[in-house]
């Protein structure tokens, strides 16, 4: 990535909601509106799961609304079911870790982590069961216990939307032992 422009900042704006036309017409044109220039763009479509997604660079200067390309981005929520991140470069990413019963994965990633090898922020733990919970409050991580009961789509529903609660860029499996749908891989690939 370029470095900003003097007198600029650089955001990187991820989008991701169902392929359709006009998707990068209606962001390009929020990013604009909120005087934002766009550096660069890089969209997909995954067409085994009807995915589309959208990482661009955009530079922004003085006259730039982050709150202004925040509202456009959010009337387009309902309209395009777009889930959207909008961060600075060099902010270290947000991992989202789930697990089951088993700890060693999990102490692995927070020790590594504790020792600066992992640049990365964990801002949840989301397990099936409640068996590391006392982990995740060693480090001082929020524990989330999601059981199954509810059948697999509830369960992958409430698992996403603790993730996206909590800004998660990425998912890491730790000893996670559920098969998960491919509709949930789409929704989190890459």
């Amino acid at each position: 990535m370029t470095p900003p422009t003097p007198g600029t900042i650089q955001l990187i704006l991820r989008v991701q909601c169902p392929d359709r036309r006009g998707i990068i017409a209606a962001v390009t044109q929020a990013i604009a509106r909120a005087d934002g220039n766009i550096v660069d763009l890089a969209q997909h479509t995954a067409t085994e799961c009807d995915l589309f997604f959208l990482r661009s660079v955009v530079e922004a200067g003085p006259e730039f609304d982050e709150s202004r390309l925040r509202e456009a981005l959010d009337e387009l929520k309902p309209v395009l079911q777009l889930d959207y991140e909008l961060r600075r470069p060099g902010e270290p990413p947000r991992v989202g870790i789930l697990v089951s019963k088993t700890s060693h994965c999990l102490y692995e990633l927070l020790v590594k982590h504790r020792e600066g090898e992992l640049p990365c922020v964990f801002p949840c733990i989301l397990g099936n069961h409640a068996t590391l919970d006392h982990v995740a409050g060693q480090f001082g991580i929020p524990f989330h216990c999601v059981p199954t009961d509810g059948g697999k789509q509830d369960h992958e529903r409430r698992i996403d939307t603790l993730l996206r609660e909590h800004r998660c860029d990425f998912v890491v499996l730790a000893r996670y032992m559920q098969i998960l749908s491919p509709d949930f891989i789409c929704a989190w690939e890459g």
